[in-house]
């Protein structure tokens, strides 16, 4: 896939997969991003699958997904890829970017065929809205957390059974 993406990126076009489905280019860039939040020293980053262009220079995440088919609506997407979107958003933005708030799920499934004619596969494109500030609220509470004492074991906690489990050996 990355090669694929590759080839077009480089001819300054979209491949055709998502062409008709999309418009921009592809991002240039290198898709390795991070931050460091002066004022805790913490560093976050990631590496997008790619990012979309648009024609008015901003940037939207666009990430790969195969599955076994197409999800029914994009409610799947919004219950696990959504956070996943506003992080690299928020990448995008703290690497001085301007950003769209949207970013794009690309869903690849296979469809009924015959595999010796080539490899038949559907896809599928979701658009999700994108809230970097709420991604970096959950960073700088992450933070809060790991500079703070140790919570107590709970019963319900599946880390602190399996301590327990551990411990009695």
């Amino acid at each position: 896939m990355k090669r694929y993406f590759d080839t077009y990126r480089r001819q300054g076009a979209l491949p055709p997969l998502i062409g008709s489905k999309l418009t921009g280019t592809l991002m240039k860039d290198p898709l390795t991003l991070g931050f460091t939040d002066s004022a805790t020293d913490a560093r976050l980053w990631g590496k997008l699958d790619d990012s979309l262009v648009l024609s008015d220079g901003r940037y939207a995440p666009l990430d790969h997904k195969t599955r076994a088919s197409a999800p029914a609506d994009t409610s799947y997407t919004e219950k696990y890829y959504k956070f996943q979107m506003d992080v690299y958003s928020l990448l995008l933005v703290r690497n001085g970017y301007p950003i769209s708030k949207t970013a794009y799920v690309i869903y690849y499934f296979p469809l009924d065929g015959k595999l010796h004619e080539g490899f038949p596969f559907g896809v599928a494109i979701h658009e999700v809205a994108t809230d970097p500030d709420g991604a970096f609220r959950v960073f700088h509470k992450a933070q809060q957390l790991l500079a703070g004492p140790l919570p107590d074991s709970g019963e319900a906690c599946a880390f602190c059974q399996w301590v327990r489990v551990r411990q009695a050996f």
